[in-house]
């Protein structure tokens, strides 16, 4: 975040339209109360005094990303050094708010990228695997099938079971039709 208002936050160079517009994007990451709570939009925030939680922190970062309407999306440990629940509201707002969009999620925490259309496995630089998770998970061998693994029987059986789901749910569809299906939209914009 950087030190400013929520509004120059959310908007750094003033491009994207009204309060409504900025209020409906902190509806949708779940930070409208917050920002209430703080004073408004033109509530100050500094940056390095952090009075913002981290979890509040990515939550803005990806109210700035759904407000200029990015095609992709790069998240580089986007929930590194989250408690569980913080994370899982995280992963959340990305699944509902950026369906439609290319994501490239980097991660070491297996639960963050399990319900990807694609995993791609690096080892020292070089792409050693990609694949959808279900597929690599069906191959005992794969380097992300034993990464499963050592996380345990419980997380690894549970990992699994997200990765099956996941596929099951998905099979057949693209990205965009899922997009579609989860906002009811007849064409995608």
């Amino acid at each position: 975040m950087f030190s400013g208002t929520v509004r120059s936050n959310m908007d750094p160079f003033g491009e994207f339209g009204t309060d409504a517009d900025l209020w409906d994007v902190l509806n949708q990451v779940g930070l409208a109360d917050h920002v209430t709570n703080i004073g408004g939009l033109d509530a100050k925030v500094d940056a390095v005094a952090q009075s913002w939680s981290l979890g509040q922190a990515q939550l803005m970062c990806l109210a700035r990303a759904a407000l200029k309407k990015v095609p992709v999306l790069c998240l580089d440990e986007a929930t590194a050094a989250m408690d569980p629940a913080t994370e899982q509201l995280v992963l959340d707002t990305i699944r509902k708010i950026f369906s439609d969009r290319t994501t490239f999620t980097i991660a070491h925490r297996l639960d963050t990228v399990i319900e990807s259309d694609q995993v791609i496995v690096m080892e020292q630089g070089e792409l050693a695997e990609m694949a959808p998770s279900h597929v690599l998970l069906s191959r005992p061998d794969s380097m992300f099938s034993k990464l499963v693994d050592r996380s345990g029987p419980a997380a690894a059986a549970a990992l699994r079971k997200v990765a099956r789901e996941y596929y099951e749910k998905n099979k057949g569809t693209t990205a965009e039709e899922r997009a579609v299906r989860q906002t009811g939209a007849d064409v995608l914009p």
